[in-house]
């Protein structure tokens, strides 16, 4: 209902807002619009009249007072229903009318024609059922052309959320009628060697080998991950570089932060239809695919790389170390026949690449049987209690339990849990002059608000040639 002093300003407002979807009307289908007069209008209702009739709004005029031009009463309501005018001496006299006199009700239904049109102008007969344009809500015709408007939208925050298997957060992701809640994807390789996959079983690679991490074959993305002995510490294994093929495009990112493109030696930032690729910092590597959603982060000082697979471009059938994301940890060492491996070391042989000139090594490391160190019950102290309730640290906890033998593997470990606490937006102050300090050129509190938003930004935003030390982890 629209009170307003102007008709022909309300008329052309109401008829315009009536068929507009982006308002929730429905252009095809008949309308009624109730107009509440108090003056004769000054300008024609001729052209708002016709508008009104040919867009299907039907008008009900209630004049209130008696300063009103019958003549421009009958435009409004049509020659031939001069009946369904109302006419009132106060303001008063219509919230009673409203309420309690079933004469307004009357005039309203009789104003309406008795049959179902859709939003094609096509004639519908009771039961007949179409969908809106906003492929959200439903119509069923009901007997004396009556209809039932059903909705399909779904509010996800109403919804409970699911417990995901790798005790990550579930997100939300919009939907064309709504939003859904779902767990995240996301595989992890950390230089303690352990490999988390997508539902959250995590191994060793003891091995200087090339290992198929992820091979979706339905949108054709294959990446391998390049071990080879570490340059400061030969007798270690280190990440030396991340692989990634789609569309016949190959992508490699190096441990020296360079980047080839097929081969050759590219500049960042390079896009194409397919990827995105930058660095950040100086020390972390990303490529985002651009149609996919997904996202590879490669950090090769810290030896950790992250895959996070986006909602909207879940593939059913994966392989790789990685596994497979369904929320179901027991199909996760899939091998290439589609038979599930015994254990981890069946698995990661299965997946394990032979490179031509090359010699695959595996060392079996031994465990650690002391037991762990004070160091790593930092992990479960209150310094990251903020941390605990988002991202489990038990896992952590025991890798640094069976590497404590190993005092760069500790700081390495505990720089893992960090980093997955900084990308959940929680950022703890864990390294100390004493305890696993950086040697990088500057030390700093990295939690300091400014540097942690230029680091954000840094992260989301646009690749720098900037020589920044203070996203060293």
């Amino acid at each position: 209902m629209l009170v307003a002093y102007s008709t022909r300003e309300a008329l052309d407002f109401t008829v315009q807002h009536a068929v507009s979807e982006a308002s929730g009307g429905r252009p095809n289908a008949s309308k009624i619009a109730v107009i509440v007069i108090v003056n004769e209008s000054e300008d024609s209702l001729d052209a708002a009249a016709h508008s009104a009739s040919i867009n299907r709004v039907l008008l009900l005029p209630i004049v209130v007072g008696d300063r009103y031009n019958t003549a421009q009463l009958t435009t409004l309501a049509g020659p031939s229903a001069t009946n369904r005018i109302i006419t009132l001496r106060r303001f008063e006299e219509l919230s009673a009318m409203v309420a309690s006199d079933d004469r307004f009700v009357r005039k309203l239904c009789a104003a309406t024609v008795p049959e179902c049109i859709d939003e094609e102008g096509n004639k519908k007969t009771p039961g007949d059922k179409w969908t809106l344009l906003d492929q959200c809500h439903t119509v069923m015709c009901l007997p004396g052309g009556f209809t039932f408007l059903e909705s399909h939208r779904i509010n996800c925050e109403r919804m409970p959320r699911p417990l995901c298997r790798n005790n990550m957060p579930a997100v939300r992701v919009e939907e064309t009628c709504g939003c859904r809640w779902v767990c995240p994807c996301t595989c992890m390789g950390s230089s303690t060697k352990h490999i988390v996959t997508f539902d959250g079983l995590d191994f060793k690679l003891t091995g200087n080998c090339s290992y198929t991490l992820f091979d979706d074959k339905k949108h054709d993305i294959q990446v391998v991950l390049h071990n080879g002995a570490c340059s400061s510490t030969p007798k270690l294994n280190c990440m030396n570089s991340i692989e990634v093929t789609h569309q016949s495009i190959s992508v490699k990112l190096f441990s020296n932060m360079s980047v080839t493109v097929n081969d050759e030696l590219s500049t960042l930032p390079y896009n194409n239809d397919h990827f995105e690729v930058n660095d950040y910092g100086a020390i972390m590597h990303e490529i985002r695919f651009s149609r996919l959603g997904h996202i590879i982060s490669f950090t090769p000082s810290n030896n950790e790389f992250t895959f996070q697979l986006s909602p909207k471009s879940f593939a059913s059938q994966t392989y790789g170390l990685c596994g497979i994301c369904d929320q179901n940890s027991n199909n996760d060492f899939i091998l290439k026949d589609g038979s599930i491996a015994p254990d981890s070391g069946t698995f990661v042989q299965e997946w394990a690449i032979t490179q031509p000139g090359t010699t695959c090594e595996v060392n079996r490391a031994d465990r650690c049987t002391e037991h762990a160190t004070t160091e790593c019950s930092i992990l479960l102290s209150n310094q990251f209690y903020g941390c605990h309730h988002i991202v489990p640290p038990n896992p952590f906890y025991e890798a640094c339990e069976e590497n404590n033998c190993h005092g760069d593997e500790v700081c390495e470990i505990v720089s893992s849990y960090a980093h997955l606490c900084r990308t959940q937006g929680i950022c703890v102050e864990w390294r100390t002059p004493e305890f696993c300090r950086k040697n990088s050129i500057v030390y700093y509190r990295k939690c300091n608000p400014l540097l942690f938003l230029l680091h954000v930004a840094l992260v989301k935003g646009k690749s720098t040639k900037w020589p920044i030390y203070f996203l060293n982890y």
